[in-house]
């Protein structure tokens, strides 16, 4: 069985351990950051530390254990180079990693572990497109899985439609000439029907803006999607649906 790396540290010894350039940021269940914890609950806390090679952020839930690191590589000037992401179980262990560089093109590989360790799931995505995808069982052998993803009745090109008839610029922004994309996480259950949708970056975006893509999105997840299937058996999902504003330049 592969040996798994596993971290469990106190947040008192997080603080004492820390060193003085690091820094304390919270985050919410989506990992985007959150200033208001009055107004929108953390889920994560993350330290973050840098020098002149790397920046290095960990992820914690409230409880002080470990959820995600992110260690970028960094350029002369401070760019990032390169990205790695490690994610960890409820009992610590290496869940997924995923390795991004960004020059000469933007490629990206994922790596899934199941429960004991092995590899579960291997994805290489090369300018975001899909390249190659391989799973295995967790004895280690490669085994066949299809997947359908879930879409809405009509396919994606039916949700651009519908976004180009319903979706609407706030009429008190127009003075401002403001853009941002709000980002809405659905989770659909096993029959296709969107049981959940909330907005994954509140302090990213205008709340006028939040408003309505969220009036925009409850009508439109009114009717079931196409279930996600795997191997043919209907299985839950989640789906990411960004809305973006912007005045449009002949307005």
């Amino acid at each position: 069985m592969p040996i798994r790396r596993f971290l469990s540290l106190s947040f008192f010894s997080l603080l004492v351990g820390l060193p003085p350039f690091a820094q304390v940021q919270f985050f919410n269940k989506y990992f985007y950051e959150i200033k208001d914890t009055a107004t929108y609950e953390p889920h994560f806390f993350a330290t973050v530390a840098e020098d002149s090679t790397q920046l290095v952020k960990e992820f914690f839930k409230m409880d002080s254990t470990i959820a995600m690191r992110r260690v970028d590589i960094l350029g002369e000037k401070k760019e990032s180079l390169s990205t790695k992401w490690t994610y960890f179980d409820v009992a610590g262990w290496v869940s997924r990693e995923t390795d991004k560089t960004y020059l000469p093109r933007d490629s990206t590989r994922h790596t899934y572990f199941n429960p004991n360790g092995t590899v579960k799931e291997t994805r290489l995505i090369v300018n975001n497109y899909i390249i190659s995808q391989r799973y295995f069982d967790e004895s280690g052998q490669e085994r066949s899985v299809n997947i359908t993803d879930a879409e809405p009745q009509g396919g994606i090109d039916a949700w651009y439609e519908f976004l180009r008839r319903n979706l609407r610029y706030p009429e008190t922004l127009l003075g401002d000439d403001l853009a941002g994309t709000v980002r809405i996480a659905l989770e659909l259950d096993s029959t296709g029907n969107v049981y959940s949708f909330e907005v994954m970056n509140p302090e990213n975006v205008h709340s006028e803006f939040q408003k309505e893509a969220l009036r925009v999105v409850k009508s439109f997840v009114a009717k079931p999607w196409q279930a996600r299937r795997e191997n043919g058996i209907p299985t839950e999902a989640s789906f990411i649906l960004p809305i973006v504003f912007k005045i449009a330049e002949d307005y």
